[in-house]
């Protein structure tokens, strides 16, 4: 039983065509995330702090020529990994559709007391606010 299942999954008809080139692929690669953290430490000693529900952004212009994000979600705040999953989820799936209208930016959001407790409406509400705000802050600089 195993053994069908298994095949059935790697089987191309059932799971869809590779997109195309000419499609726009909504990913996250490794260059759109801040990993190290040398990087994570020079963003959060910068000044620009937008908070926004129980979302901290904390924004520093970068020379790269593409926004990246790091996210830093304290288990104190989101005690269930499930919750604090689906808090990155969200954060990530509304980076993915706002990186190319934002300025270059390395964007750190940290979660802050209280997050454990918004629904998926007021953590979106929130997050399309914040990228909002960082879109208009920086679009002069």
């Amino acid at each position: 039983m195993l053994r069908a299942v298994t095949a059935s999954l790697s089987d191309p008809e059932l799971i869809g065509p590779a997109p195309s080139g000419g499609e726009q692929q909504e990913t996250f690669p490794r260059a759109a995330r801040i990993t190290r953290a040398v990087d994570f430490k020079r963003v959060l000693d910068s000044a620009c702090r937008i908070k926004s529900g129980c979302l901290t952004f904390v924004a520093l212009p970068n020379e790269l020529g593409r926004a990246r994000l790091g996210l830093a979600i304290p288990k104190r705040h989101v005690p269930r990994a499930v919750a604090r999953n689906r808090v990155k989820r969200r954060l990530r799936e509304s980076f993915r559709r706002h990186r190319n209208s934002l300025p270059s930016l390395d964007v750190v959001v940290l979660g802050r007391p209280g997050l454990n407790t918004q629904n998926n409406a007021q953590l979106c509400a929130s997050i399309e606010r914040a990228w909002r705000v960082l879109t208009e802050r920086f679009a002069t600089s």
